[in-house]
């Protein structure tokens, strides 16, 4: 068995990040595919060509979810460790990432993935992020800000999935900023049916019910805070009050923002 690893990554724009990331890549992966969304307007591509010679150009799209299912296609390996530009592998799991993908038991990998605020940590075991998965054991429909659906068993590790923006993620301004632009190109995919989004592997039924009832009733989007409160309540991350508020205000703000843009979009539609 090769248990060869693609590094996938999209990216915009992204020089002040991008080195971060692809040092901490360094010897641990076997390739590096790169995905621009659309032109690049900074050194990003320059930076990269000193890791990588797969690098690609895409139109734009605006969210990097647009392009996974290309970035996919184009991994040659067993496995895909899908990660950002602002966020790089920890020495734990530097130091672990091969003989991870030994395993013929788990088909995903999740990391920790602390909260940062732009100048230090709000949290420092919560939330968890499924980063690491066998390529063939994997299913992902085309929606923003959902992460691959592994069709196997997970392994939760204790090991940190560093992610470091230049920018509190948590600020009035990033709402106001950067999930607006999110949430207007996100609320457009309810303008189409849930059979003509790109799919890679059928999802699993389950998964499929809950985005058709999402599609036919957007107000089911706002089920999605809630239970995530509720979910990190019964774990106790409340304890951890900054994170805790910081992310679940953030979140329920951007749902929010999404169904009303739908409802809009549809009543406009009519």
């Amino acid at each position: 068995m090769r248990n060869t690893i693609s590094v996938m990554l999209i990216i915009y724009n992204e020089e002040k990040m991008i080195k971060r990331c692809l040092e901490s890549l360094k010897d641990c992966v076997d390739e590096i595919i790169i995905i621009h969304d659309g032109p690049c307007k900074d050194e990003s591509l320059e930076i990269a060509k000193k890791y990588t010679d797969k690098i690609i150009v895409g139109s734009r799209k605006g969210l990097s979810d647009y392009h996974y299912i290309d970035a996919i296609n184009k991994c040659t390996g067993d496995w895909i460790f899908k990660i950002d530009a602002d966020e790089y592998l920890s020495e734990g799991i530097r130091d672990n990432l091969r003989e991870m993908v030994k395993t013929e038991e788990y088909d995903c990998y999740s990391f920790i993935w602390p909260l940062w605020n732009g100048k230090r940590y709000l949290t420092s075991k919560w939330p968890i992020k499924k980063a690491l998965f066998r390529k063939n054991k994997i299913s992902f429909m085309e929606m923003p800000h959902i992460n691959f659906v592994p069709l196997g068993k997970t392994k939760e590790t204790d090991y940190m999935l560093g992610h470091r923006p230049d920018y509190n993620n948590f600020s009035f301004s990033t709402l106001k900023s950067k999930h607006k632009k999110w949430v207007d190109i996100h609320a457009k995919l309810f303008l189409k049916k849930t059979d003509e989004i790109r799919t890679y592997n059928k999802l699993p039924e389950y998964k499929l019910r809950w985005v058709r009832l999402r599609f036919k009733y957007p107000i089911t989007l706002l089920l999605f805070p809630i239970k995530d409160i509720l979910f990190d309540i019964f774990r106790f991350r409340f304890l951890d009050i900054g994170g805790f508020l910081s992310w679940h205000i953030s979140r329920t703000c951007y749902y929010c923002m999404l169904y009303n843009k739908v409802r809009k979009l549809r009543k406009h539609k009519q």
